[in-house]
């Protein structure tokens, strides 16, 4: 009789946990969107299918995307398709499909912590924005449920630390701070091993990671991609200002989204609590991307930086909770439910209407509601970036061989523009401003640190000639420029690669960087 009644509840949940997986889907299908910064990646494979290699502008060798395998998934399937927007979005949407069913069949063993952890997902904003947007979320969020998977598997050996390292190293390549979350993993799986198969096996499984940064090096002429240099290397901004800025970002996000930090914090939390320390790497890998999100000073997309913390502490929290605590579940259930339907803008409830122009004052937008109208999947007023649009766009424009334009919606605007015009970005993707401080550092907006352009650099691009008016930045760039312009293997090129990399002519970008941008006062 108890097991007759058992079943019947494993069958109750079975069946909810189906109709929640379904309901996500549909979710997805009424949420998916594009944001403008995944059109600047669609650049980039647009070139490169025409033939002019991994660059942005096609006549400078620069790296303006942080995800190299995201990148060479949607150009493979560009490749086959023949076009990017409708393949990204059901890309996209698959992987985050595959990531929440494996979680919840494979992953969870029990069907009620099952249930909660996809009616979690499902009521975080977060979560269920950054499963589409073109951007490399959905593929970091399957490659961190396999990474627990695999790690909660009971077997031993080299082929479980092979494994999981391999899986790391394509995270990684995904996403480079993605090594936050499975660093303590790997260091705890390691001490199982001898340090030299442990060393010897992790170097195998990170080999495409390390044939990147080595092609990296060489083509870009640097380890890190232009972004990380105009966002974190070199904007200026003071350590203090940015911590005050992640204090918006995390205050934002527990006004907007409340399910997502409350879970998160509750997902660090309960490995402590009740004592579960196999699971303690995973809450160490959260604290550490948390931390990093802290240093960075957040991000402008509202949320975009906890969906992946928050997949993590749901399949943490599933693996603790279990039937002797029936209390803790029911209020755990309850408690996000609450949450999730008494935020401000569920996702759960949002349709082809949604719409959100308003730029917060703190630098940090609901950037679905600001791209939905055009560039939802299901919106009337959606634009067709595609080839038979780009023409038309710029048929008033002259076309020289070379135009110089300075961008403001950069992504869009540069992939309608297309191969014959060189864009100058002031945010991110120019290779000599990314590496200048930003224009004003007492008034900027987070991931948007605008640059000035130095005396005489638009006539530079424009005449092919370096007339940059500041003696030793001319010099700088001079070597800079041969990096990114010059034939791959001239001897002059190579000559300034080295110089570039081991930092020989930093020193005159930093003496003219001191005299022409004074420290801000106080």
């Amino acid at each position: 009789m108890v097991d007759e009644v058992n079943g019947r509840h494993q069958r109750i949940w079975t069946t909810g946990l189906a109709v929640l997986c379904l309901t996500y889907a549909i979710v997805l299908v009424r949420t998916a969107w594009l944001g403008d910064d995944c059109y600047i990646s669609f650049r980039t494979i647009e070139n490169c299918l025409s033939g002019y290699g991994l660059r942005w502008n096609v006549d400078e060798r620069v790296q303006t995307f942080t995800h190299p395998l995201w990148l060479f998934a949607l150009l493979g399937l560009r490749s086959i398709t023949g076009e990017l927007y409708y393949t990204t979005v059901m890309f996209s949407m698959s992987l985050s499909v595959i990531a929440v069913l494996f979680l919840a069949f494979r992953v969870v063993r029990d069907r009620w912590n099952a249930v909660f952890a996809v009616l979690t997902l499902l009521l975080s904003r977060a979560f269920v924005d950054y499963s589409t947007s073109g951007l490399e979320n959905p593929l970091q969020h399957l490659l961190l449920v396999l990474l627990f998977a695999r790690y909660m598997r009971q077997d031993k050996g080299a082929g479980r630390f092979r494994t999981l390292a391999f899986i790391s190293g394509l995270m990684v390549l995904n996403r480079l701070d993605s090594v936050l979350f499975s660093l303590p993993v790997l260091l705890v799986e390691a001490r199982r091993l001898p340090l030299r198969t442990a060393l010897r096996l992790g170097i195998l499984a990170f080999t495409p990671l390390l044939l990147w940064e080595l092609f990296s090096i060489f083509y870009y002429g640097t380890l890190f991609p232009n972004t990380a240099h105009a966002k974190v290397f070199h904007t200026g901004v003071s350590q203090l200002a940015l911590l005050q800025q992640s204090g918006l970002y995390y205050t934002e996000s527990l006004l907007a989204d409340p399910v997502t930090l409350t879970v998160v914090l509750f997902g660090l939390l309960v490995p402590v609590l009740f004592r579960c320390w196999r699971l303690l790497p995973f809450s160490v890998g959260v604290t550490l991307y948390l931390l990093y999100v802290c240093k960075i000073g957040g991000d402008f997309m509202s949320g975009r930086f906890f969906a992946a913390p928050l997949l993590v502490s749901v399949a943490v929290l599933s693996q603790v909770l279990d039937s002797s605590r029936p209390t803790i579940r029911y209020i755990g259930l309850g408690l996000v439910t609450l949450l999730g339907l008494l935020s401000p803008e569920p996702s759960l409830f949002t349709d082809s209407s949604y719409d959100d122009q308003i730029w917060a004052s703190d630098g940090i937008s609901n950037e679905r509601g600001v791209y939905y109208q055009e560039l939802g999947l299901l919106s009337p007023a959606r634009v067709d970036f595609s080839a038979n649009v780009l023409t038309r766009a710029f048929a008033d424009k002259p076309s020289p061989a070379r135009i110089v334009s300075i961008g403001e919606r950069i992504g869009t605007e540069g992939y309608v523009a297309g191969p014959r015009f060189h864009l100058v970005d002031l945010w991110l993707c120019d290779p000599l401003l990314a590496r200048l401080p930003i224009k004003d550092r007492s008034d900027w907006r987070i991931g948007h640190f605008t640059r000035r352009l130095p005396q005489g650099y638009l006539e530079t691009l424009s005449s092919g000639v370096v007339k940059i008016r500041d003696s030793r930045l001319r010099s700088y760039y001079t070597t800079l420029r041969s990096v990114i312009r010059d034939d791959l293997f001239d001897s002059g090129r190579l000559s300034a690669l080295v110089t570039h990399l081991f930092g020989g002519a930093d020193d005159l970008r930093r003496t003219y960087i001191a005299e022409r941008y004074p420290p801000v006062p106080g």
